[in-house]
């Protein structure tokens, strides 16, 4: 095993989900009702750790799920959404991180726009607190835009972002 002599800490998974679920929605004259979506997700991802040093990660993401458009015409939710991701530890409890996710995404049927994408960028640290590591503080910016794929309206968006974990 290759990965157990030079990459210990790496992997790959894969997804497989198949689920339903409820959702209260309401129709154009303003009427409630419930819709019963199958919802599928099939996806891998992976992360390739390099001498302990610089953890390389990314992923792919598929979905199809059930869709109904106000009208109340049939379609489908389609989307196919991947990122990559680099963390850099300086030294034992401190790394930075990057990472880009590219989302795209589609409504089928008559009330489809389209394909759709979705760029987000973020950069950020991450610093254990405790000598054990089950603290962690990070700190992150991220710069989001796109199109979303119900409307197909154009957003950008700034986040600037900071948390506390706790991990017992």
């Amino acid at each position: 095993d290759i990965d157990y002599w030079y990459a210990p800490e790496s992997g790959v998974t894969f997804v497989d989900y198949y689920g339903k679920k409820d959702n209260l929605q309401t129709d154009l004259t303003g009427n409630s009702f419930t819709f019963h979506p199958v919802i599928r997700r099939q996806g891998v991802f992976g992360n390739y750790k390099l001498r302990s040093k610089v953890d390389f990660l990314g992923g792919w993401m598929h979905s199809h799920d059930g869709w109904v458009a106000p009208d109340g015409s049939s379609a489908a939710f389609l989307g196919n959404d991947s990122y990559a991701a680099i963390d850099y530890y300086i030294v034992q409890g401190l790394a930075i991180s990057g990472r880009y996710d590219l989302l795209h995404q589609k409504i089928t049927g008559t009330s489809g726009v389209g394909l759709q994408s979705n760029h987000d960028w973020t950069i950020g640290g991450s610093k254990t607190l405790t000598p054990s590591g089950n603290i962690i503080g990070r700190i992150a910016y991220g710069y989001q835009s796109g199109r979303d794929p119900v409307a197909a309206v154009k957003g950008t968006d700034r986040l600037f972002q900071t948390d506390i974990s706790f991990n017992f």
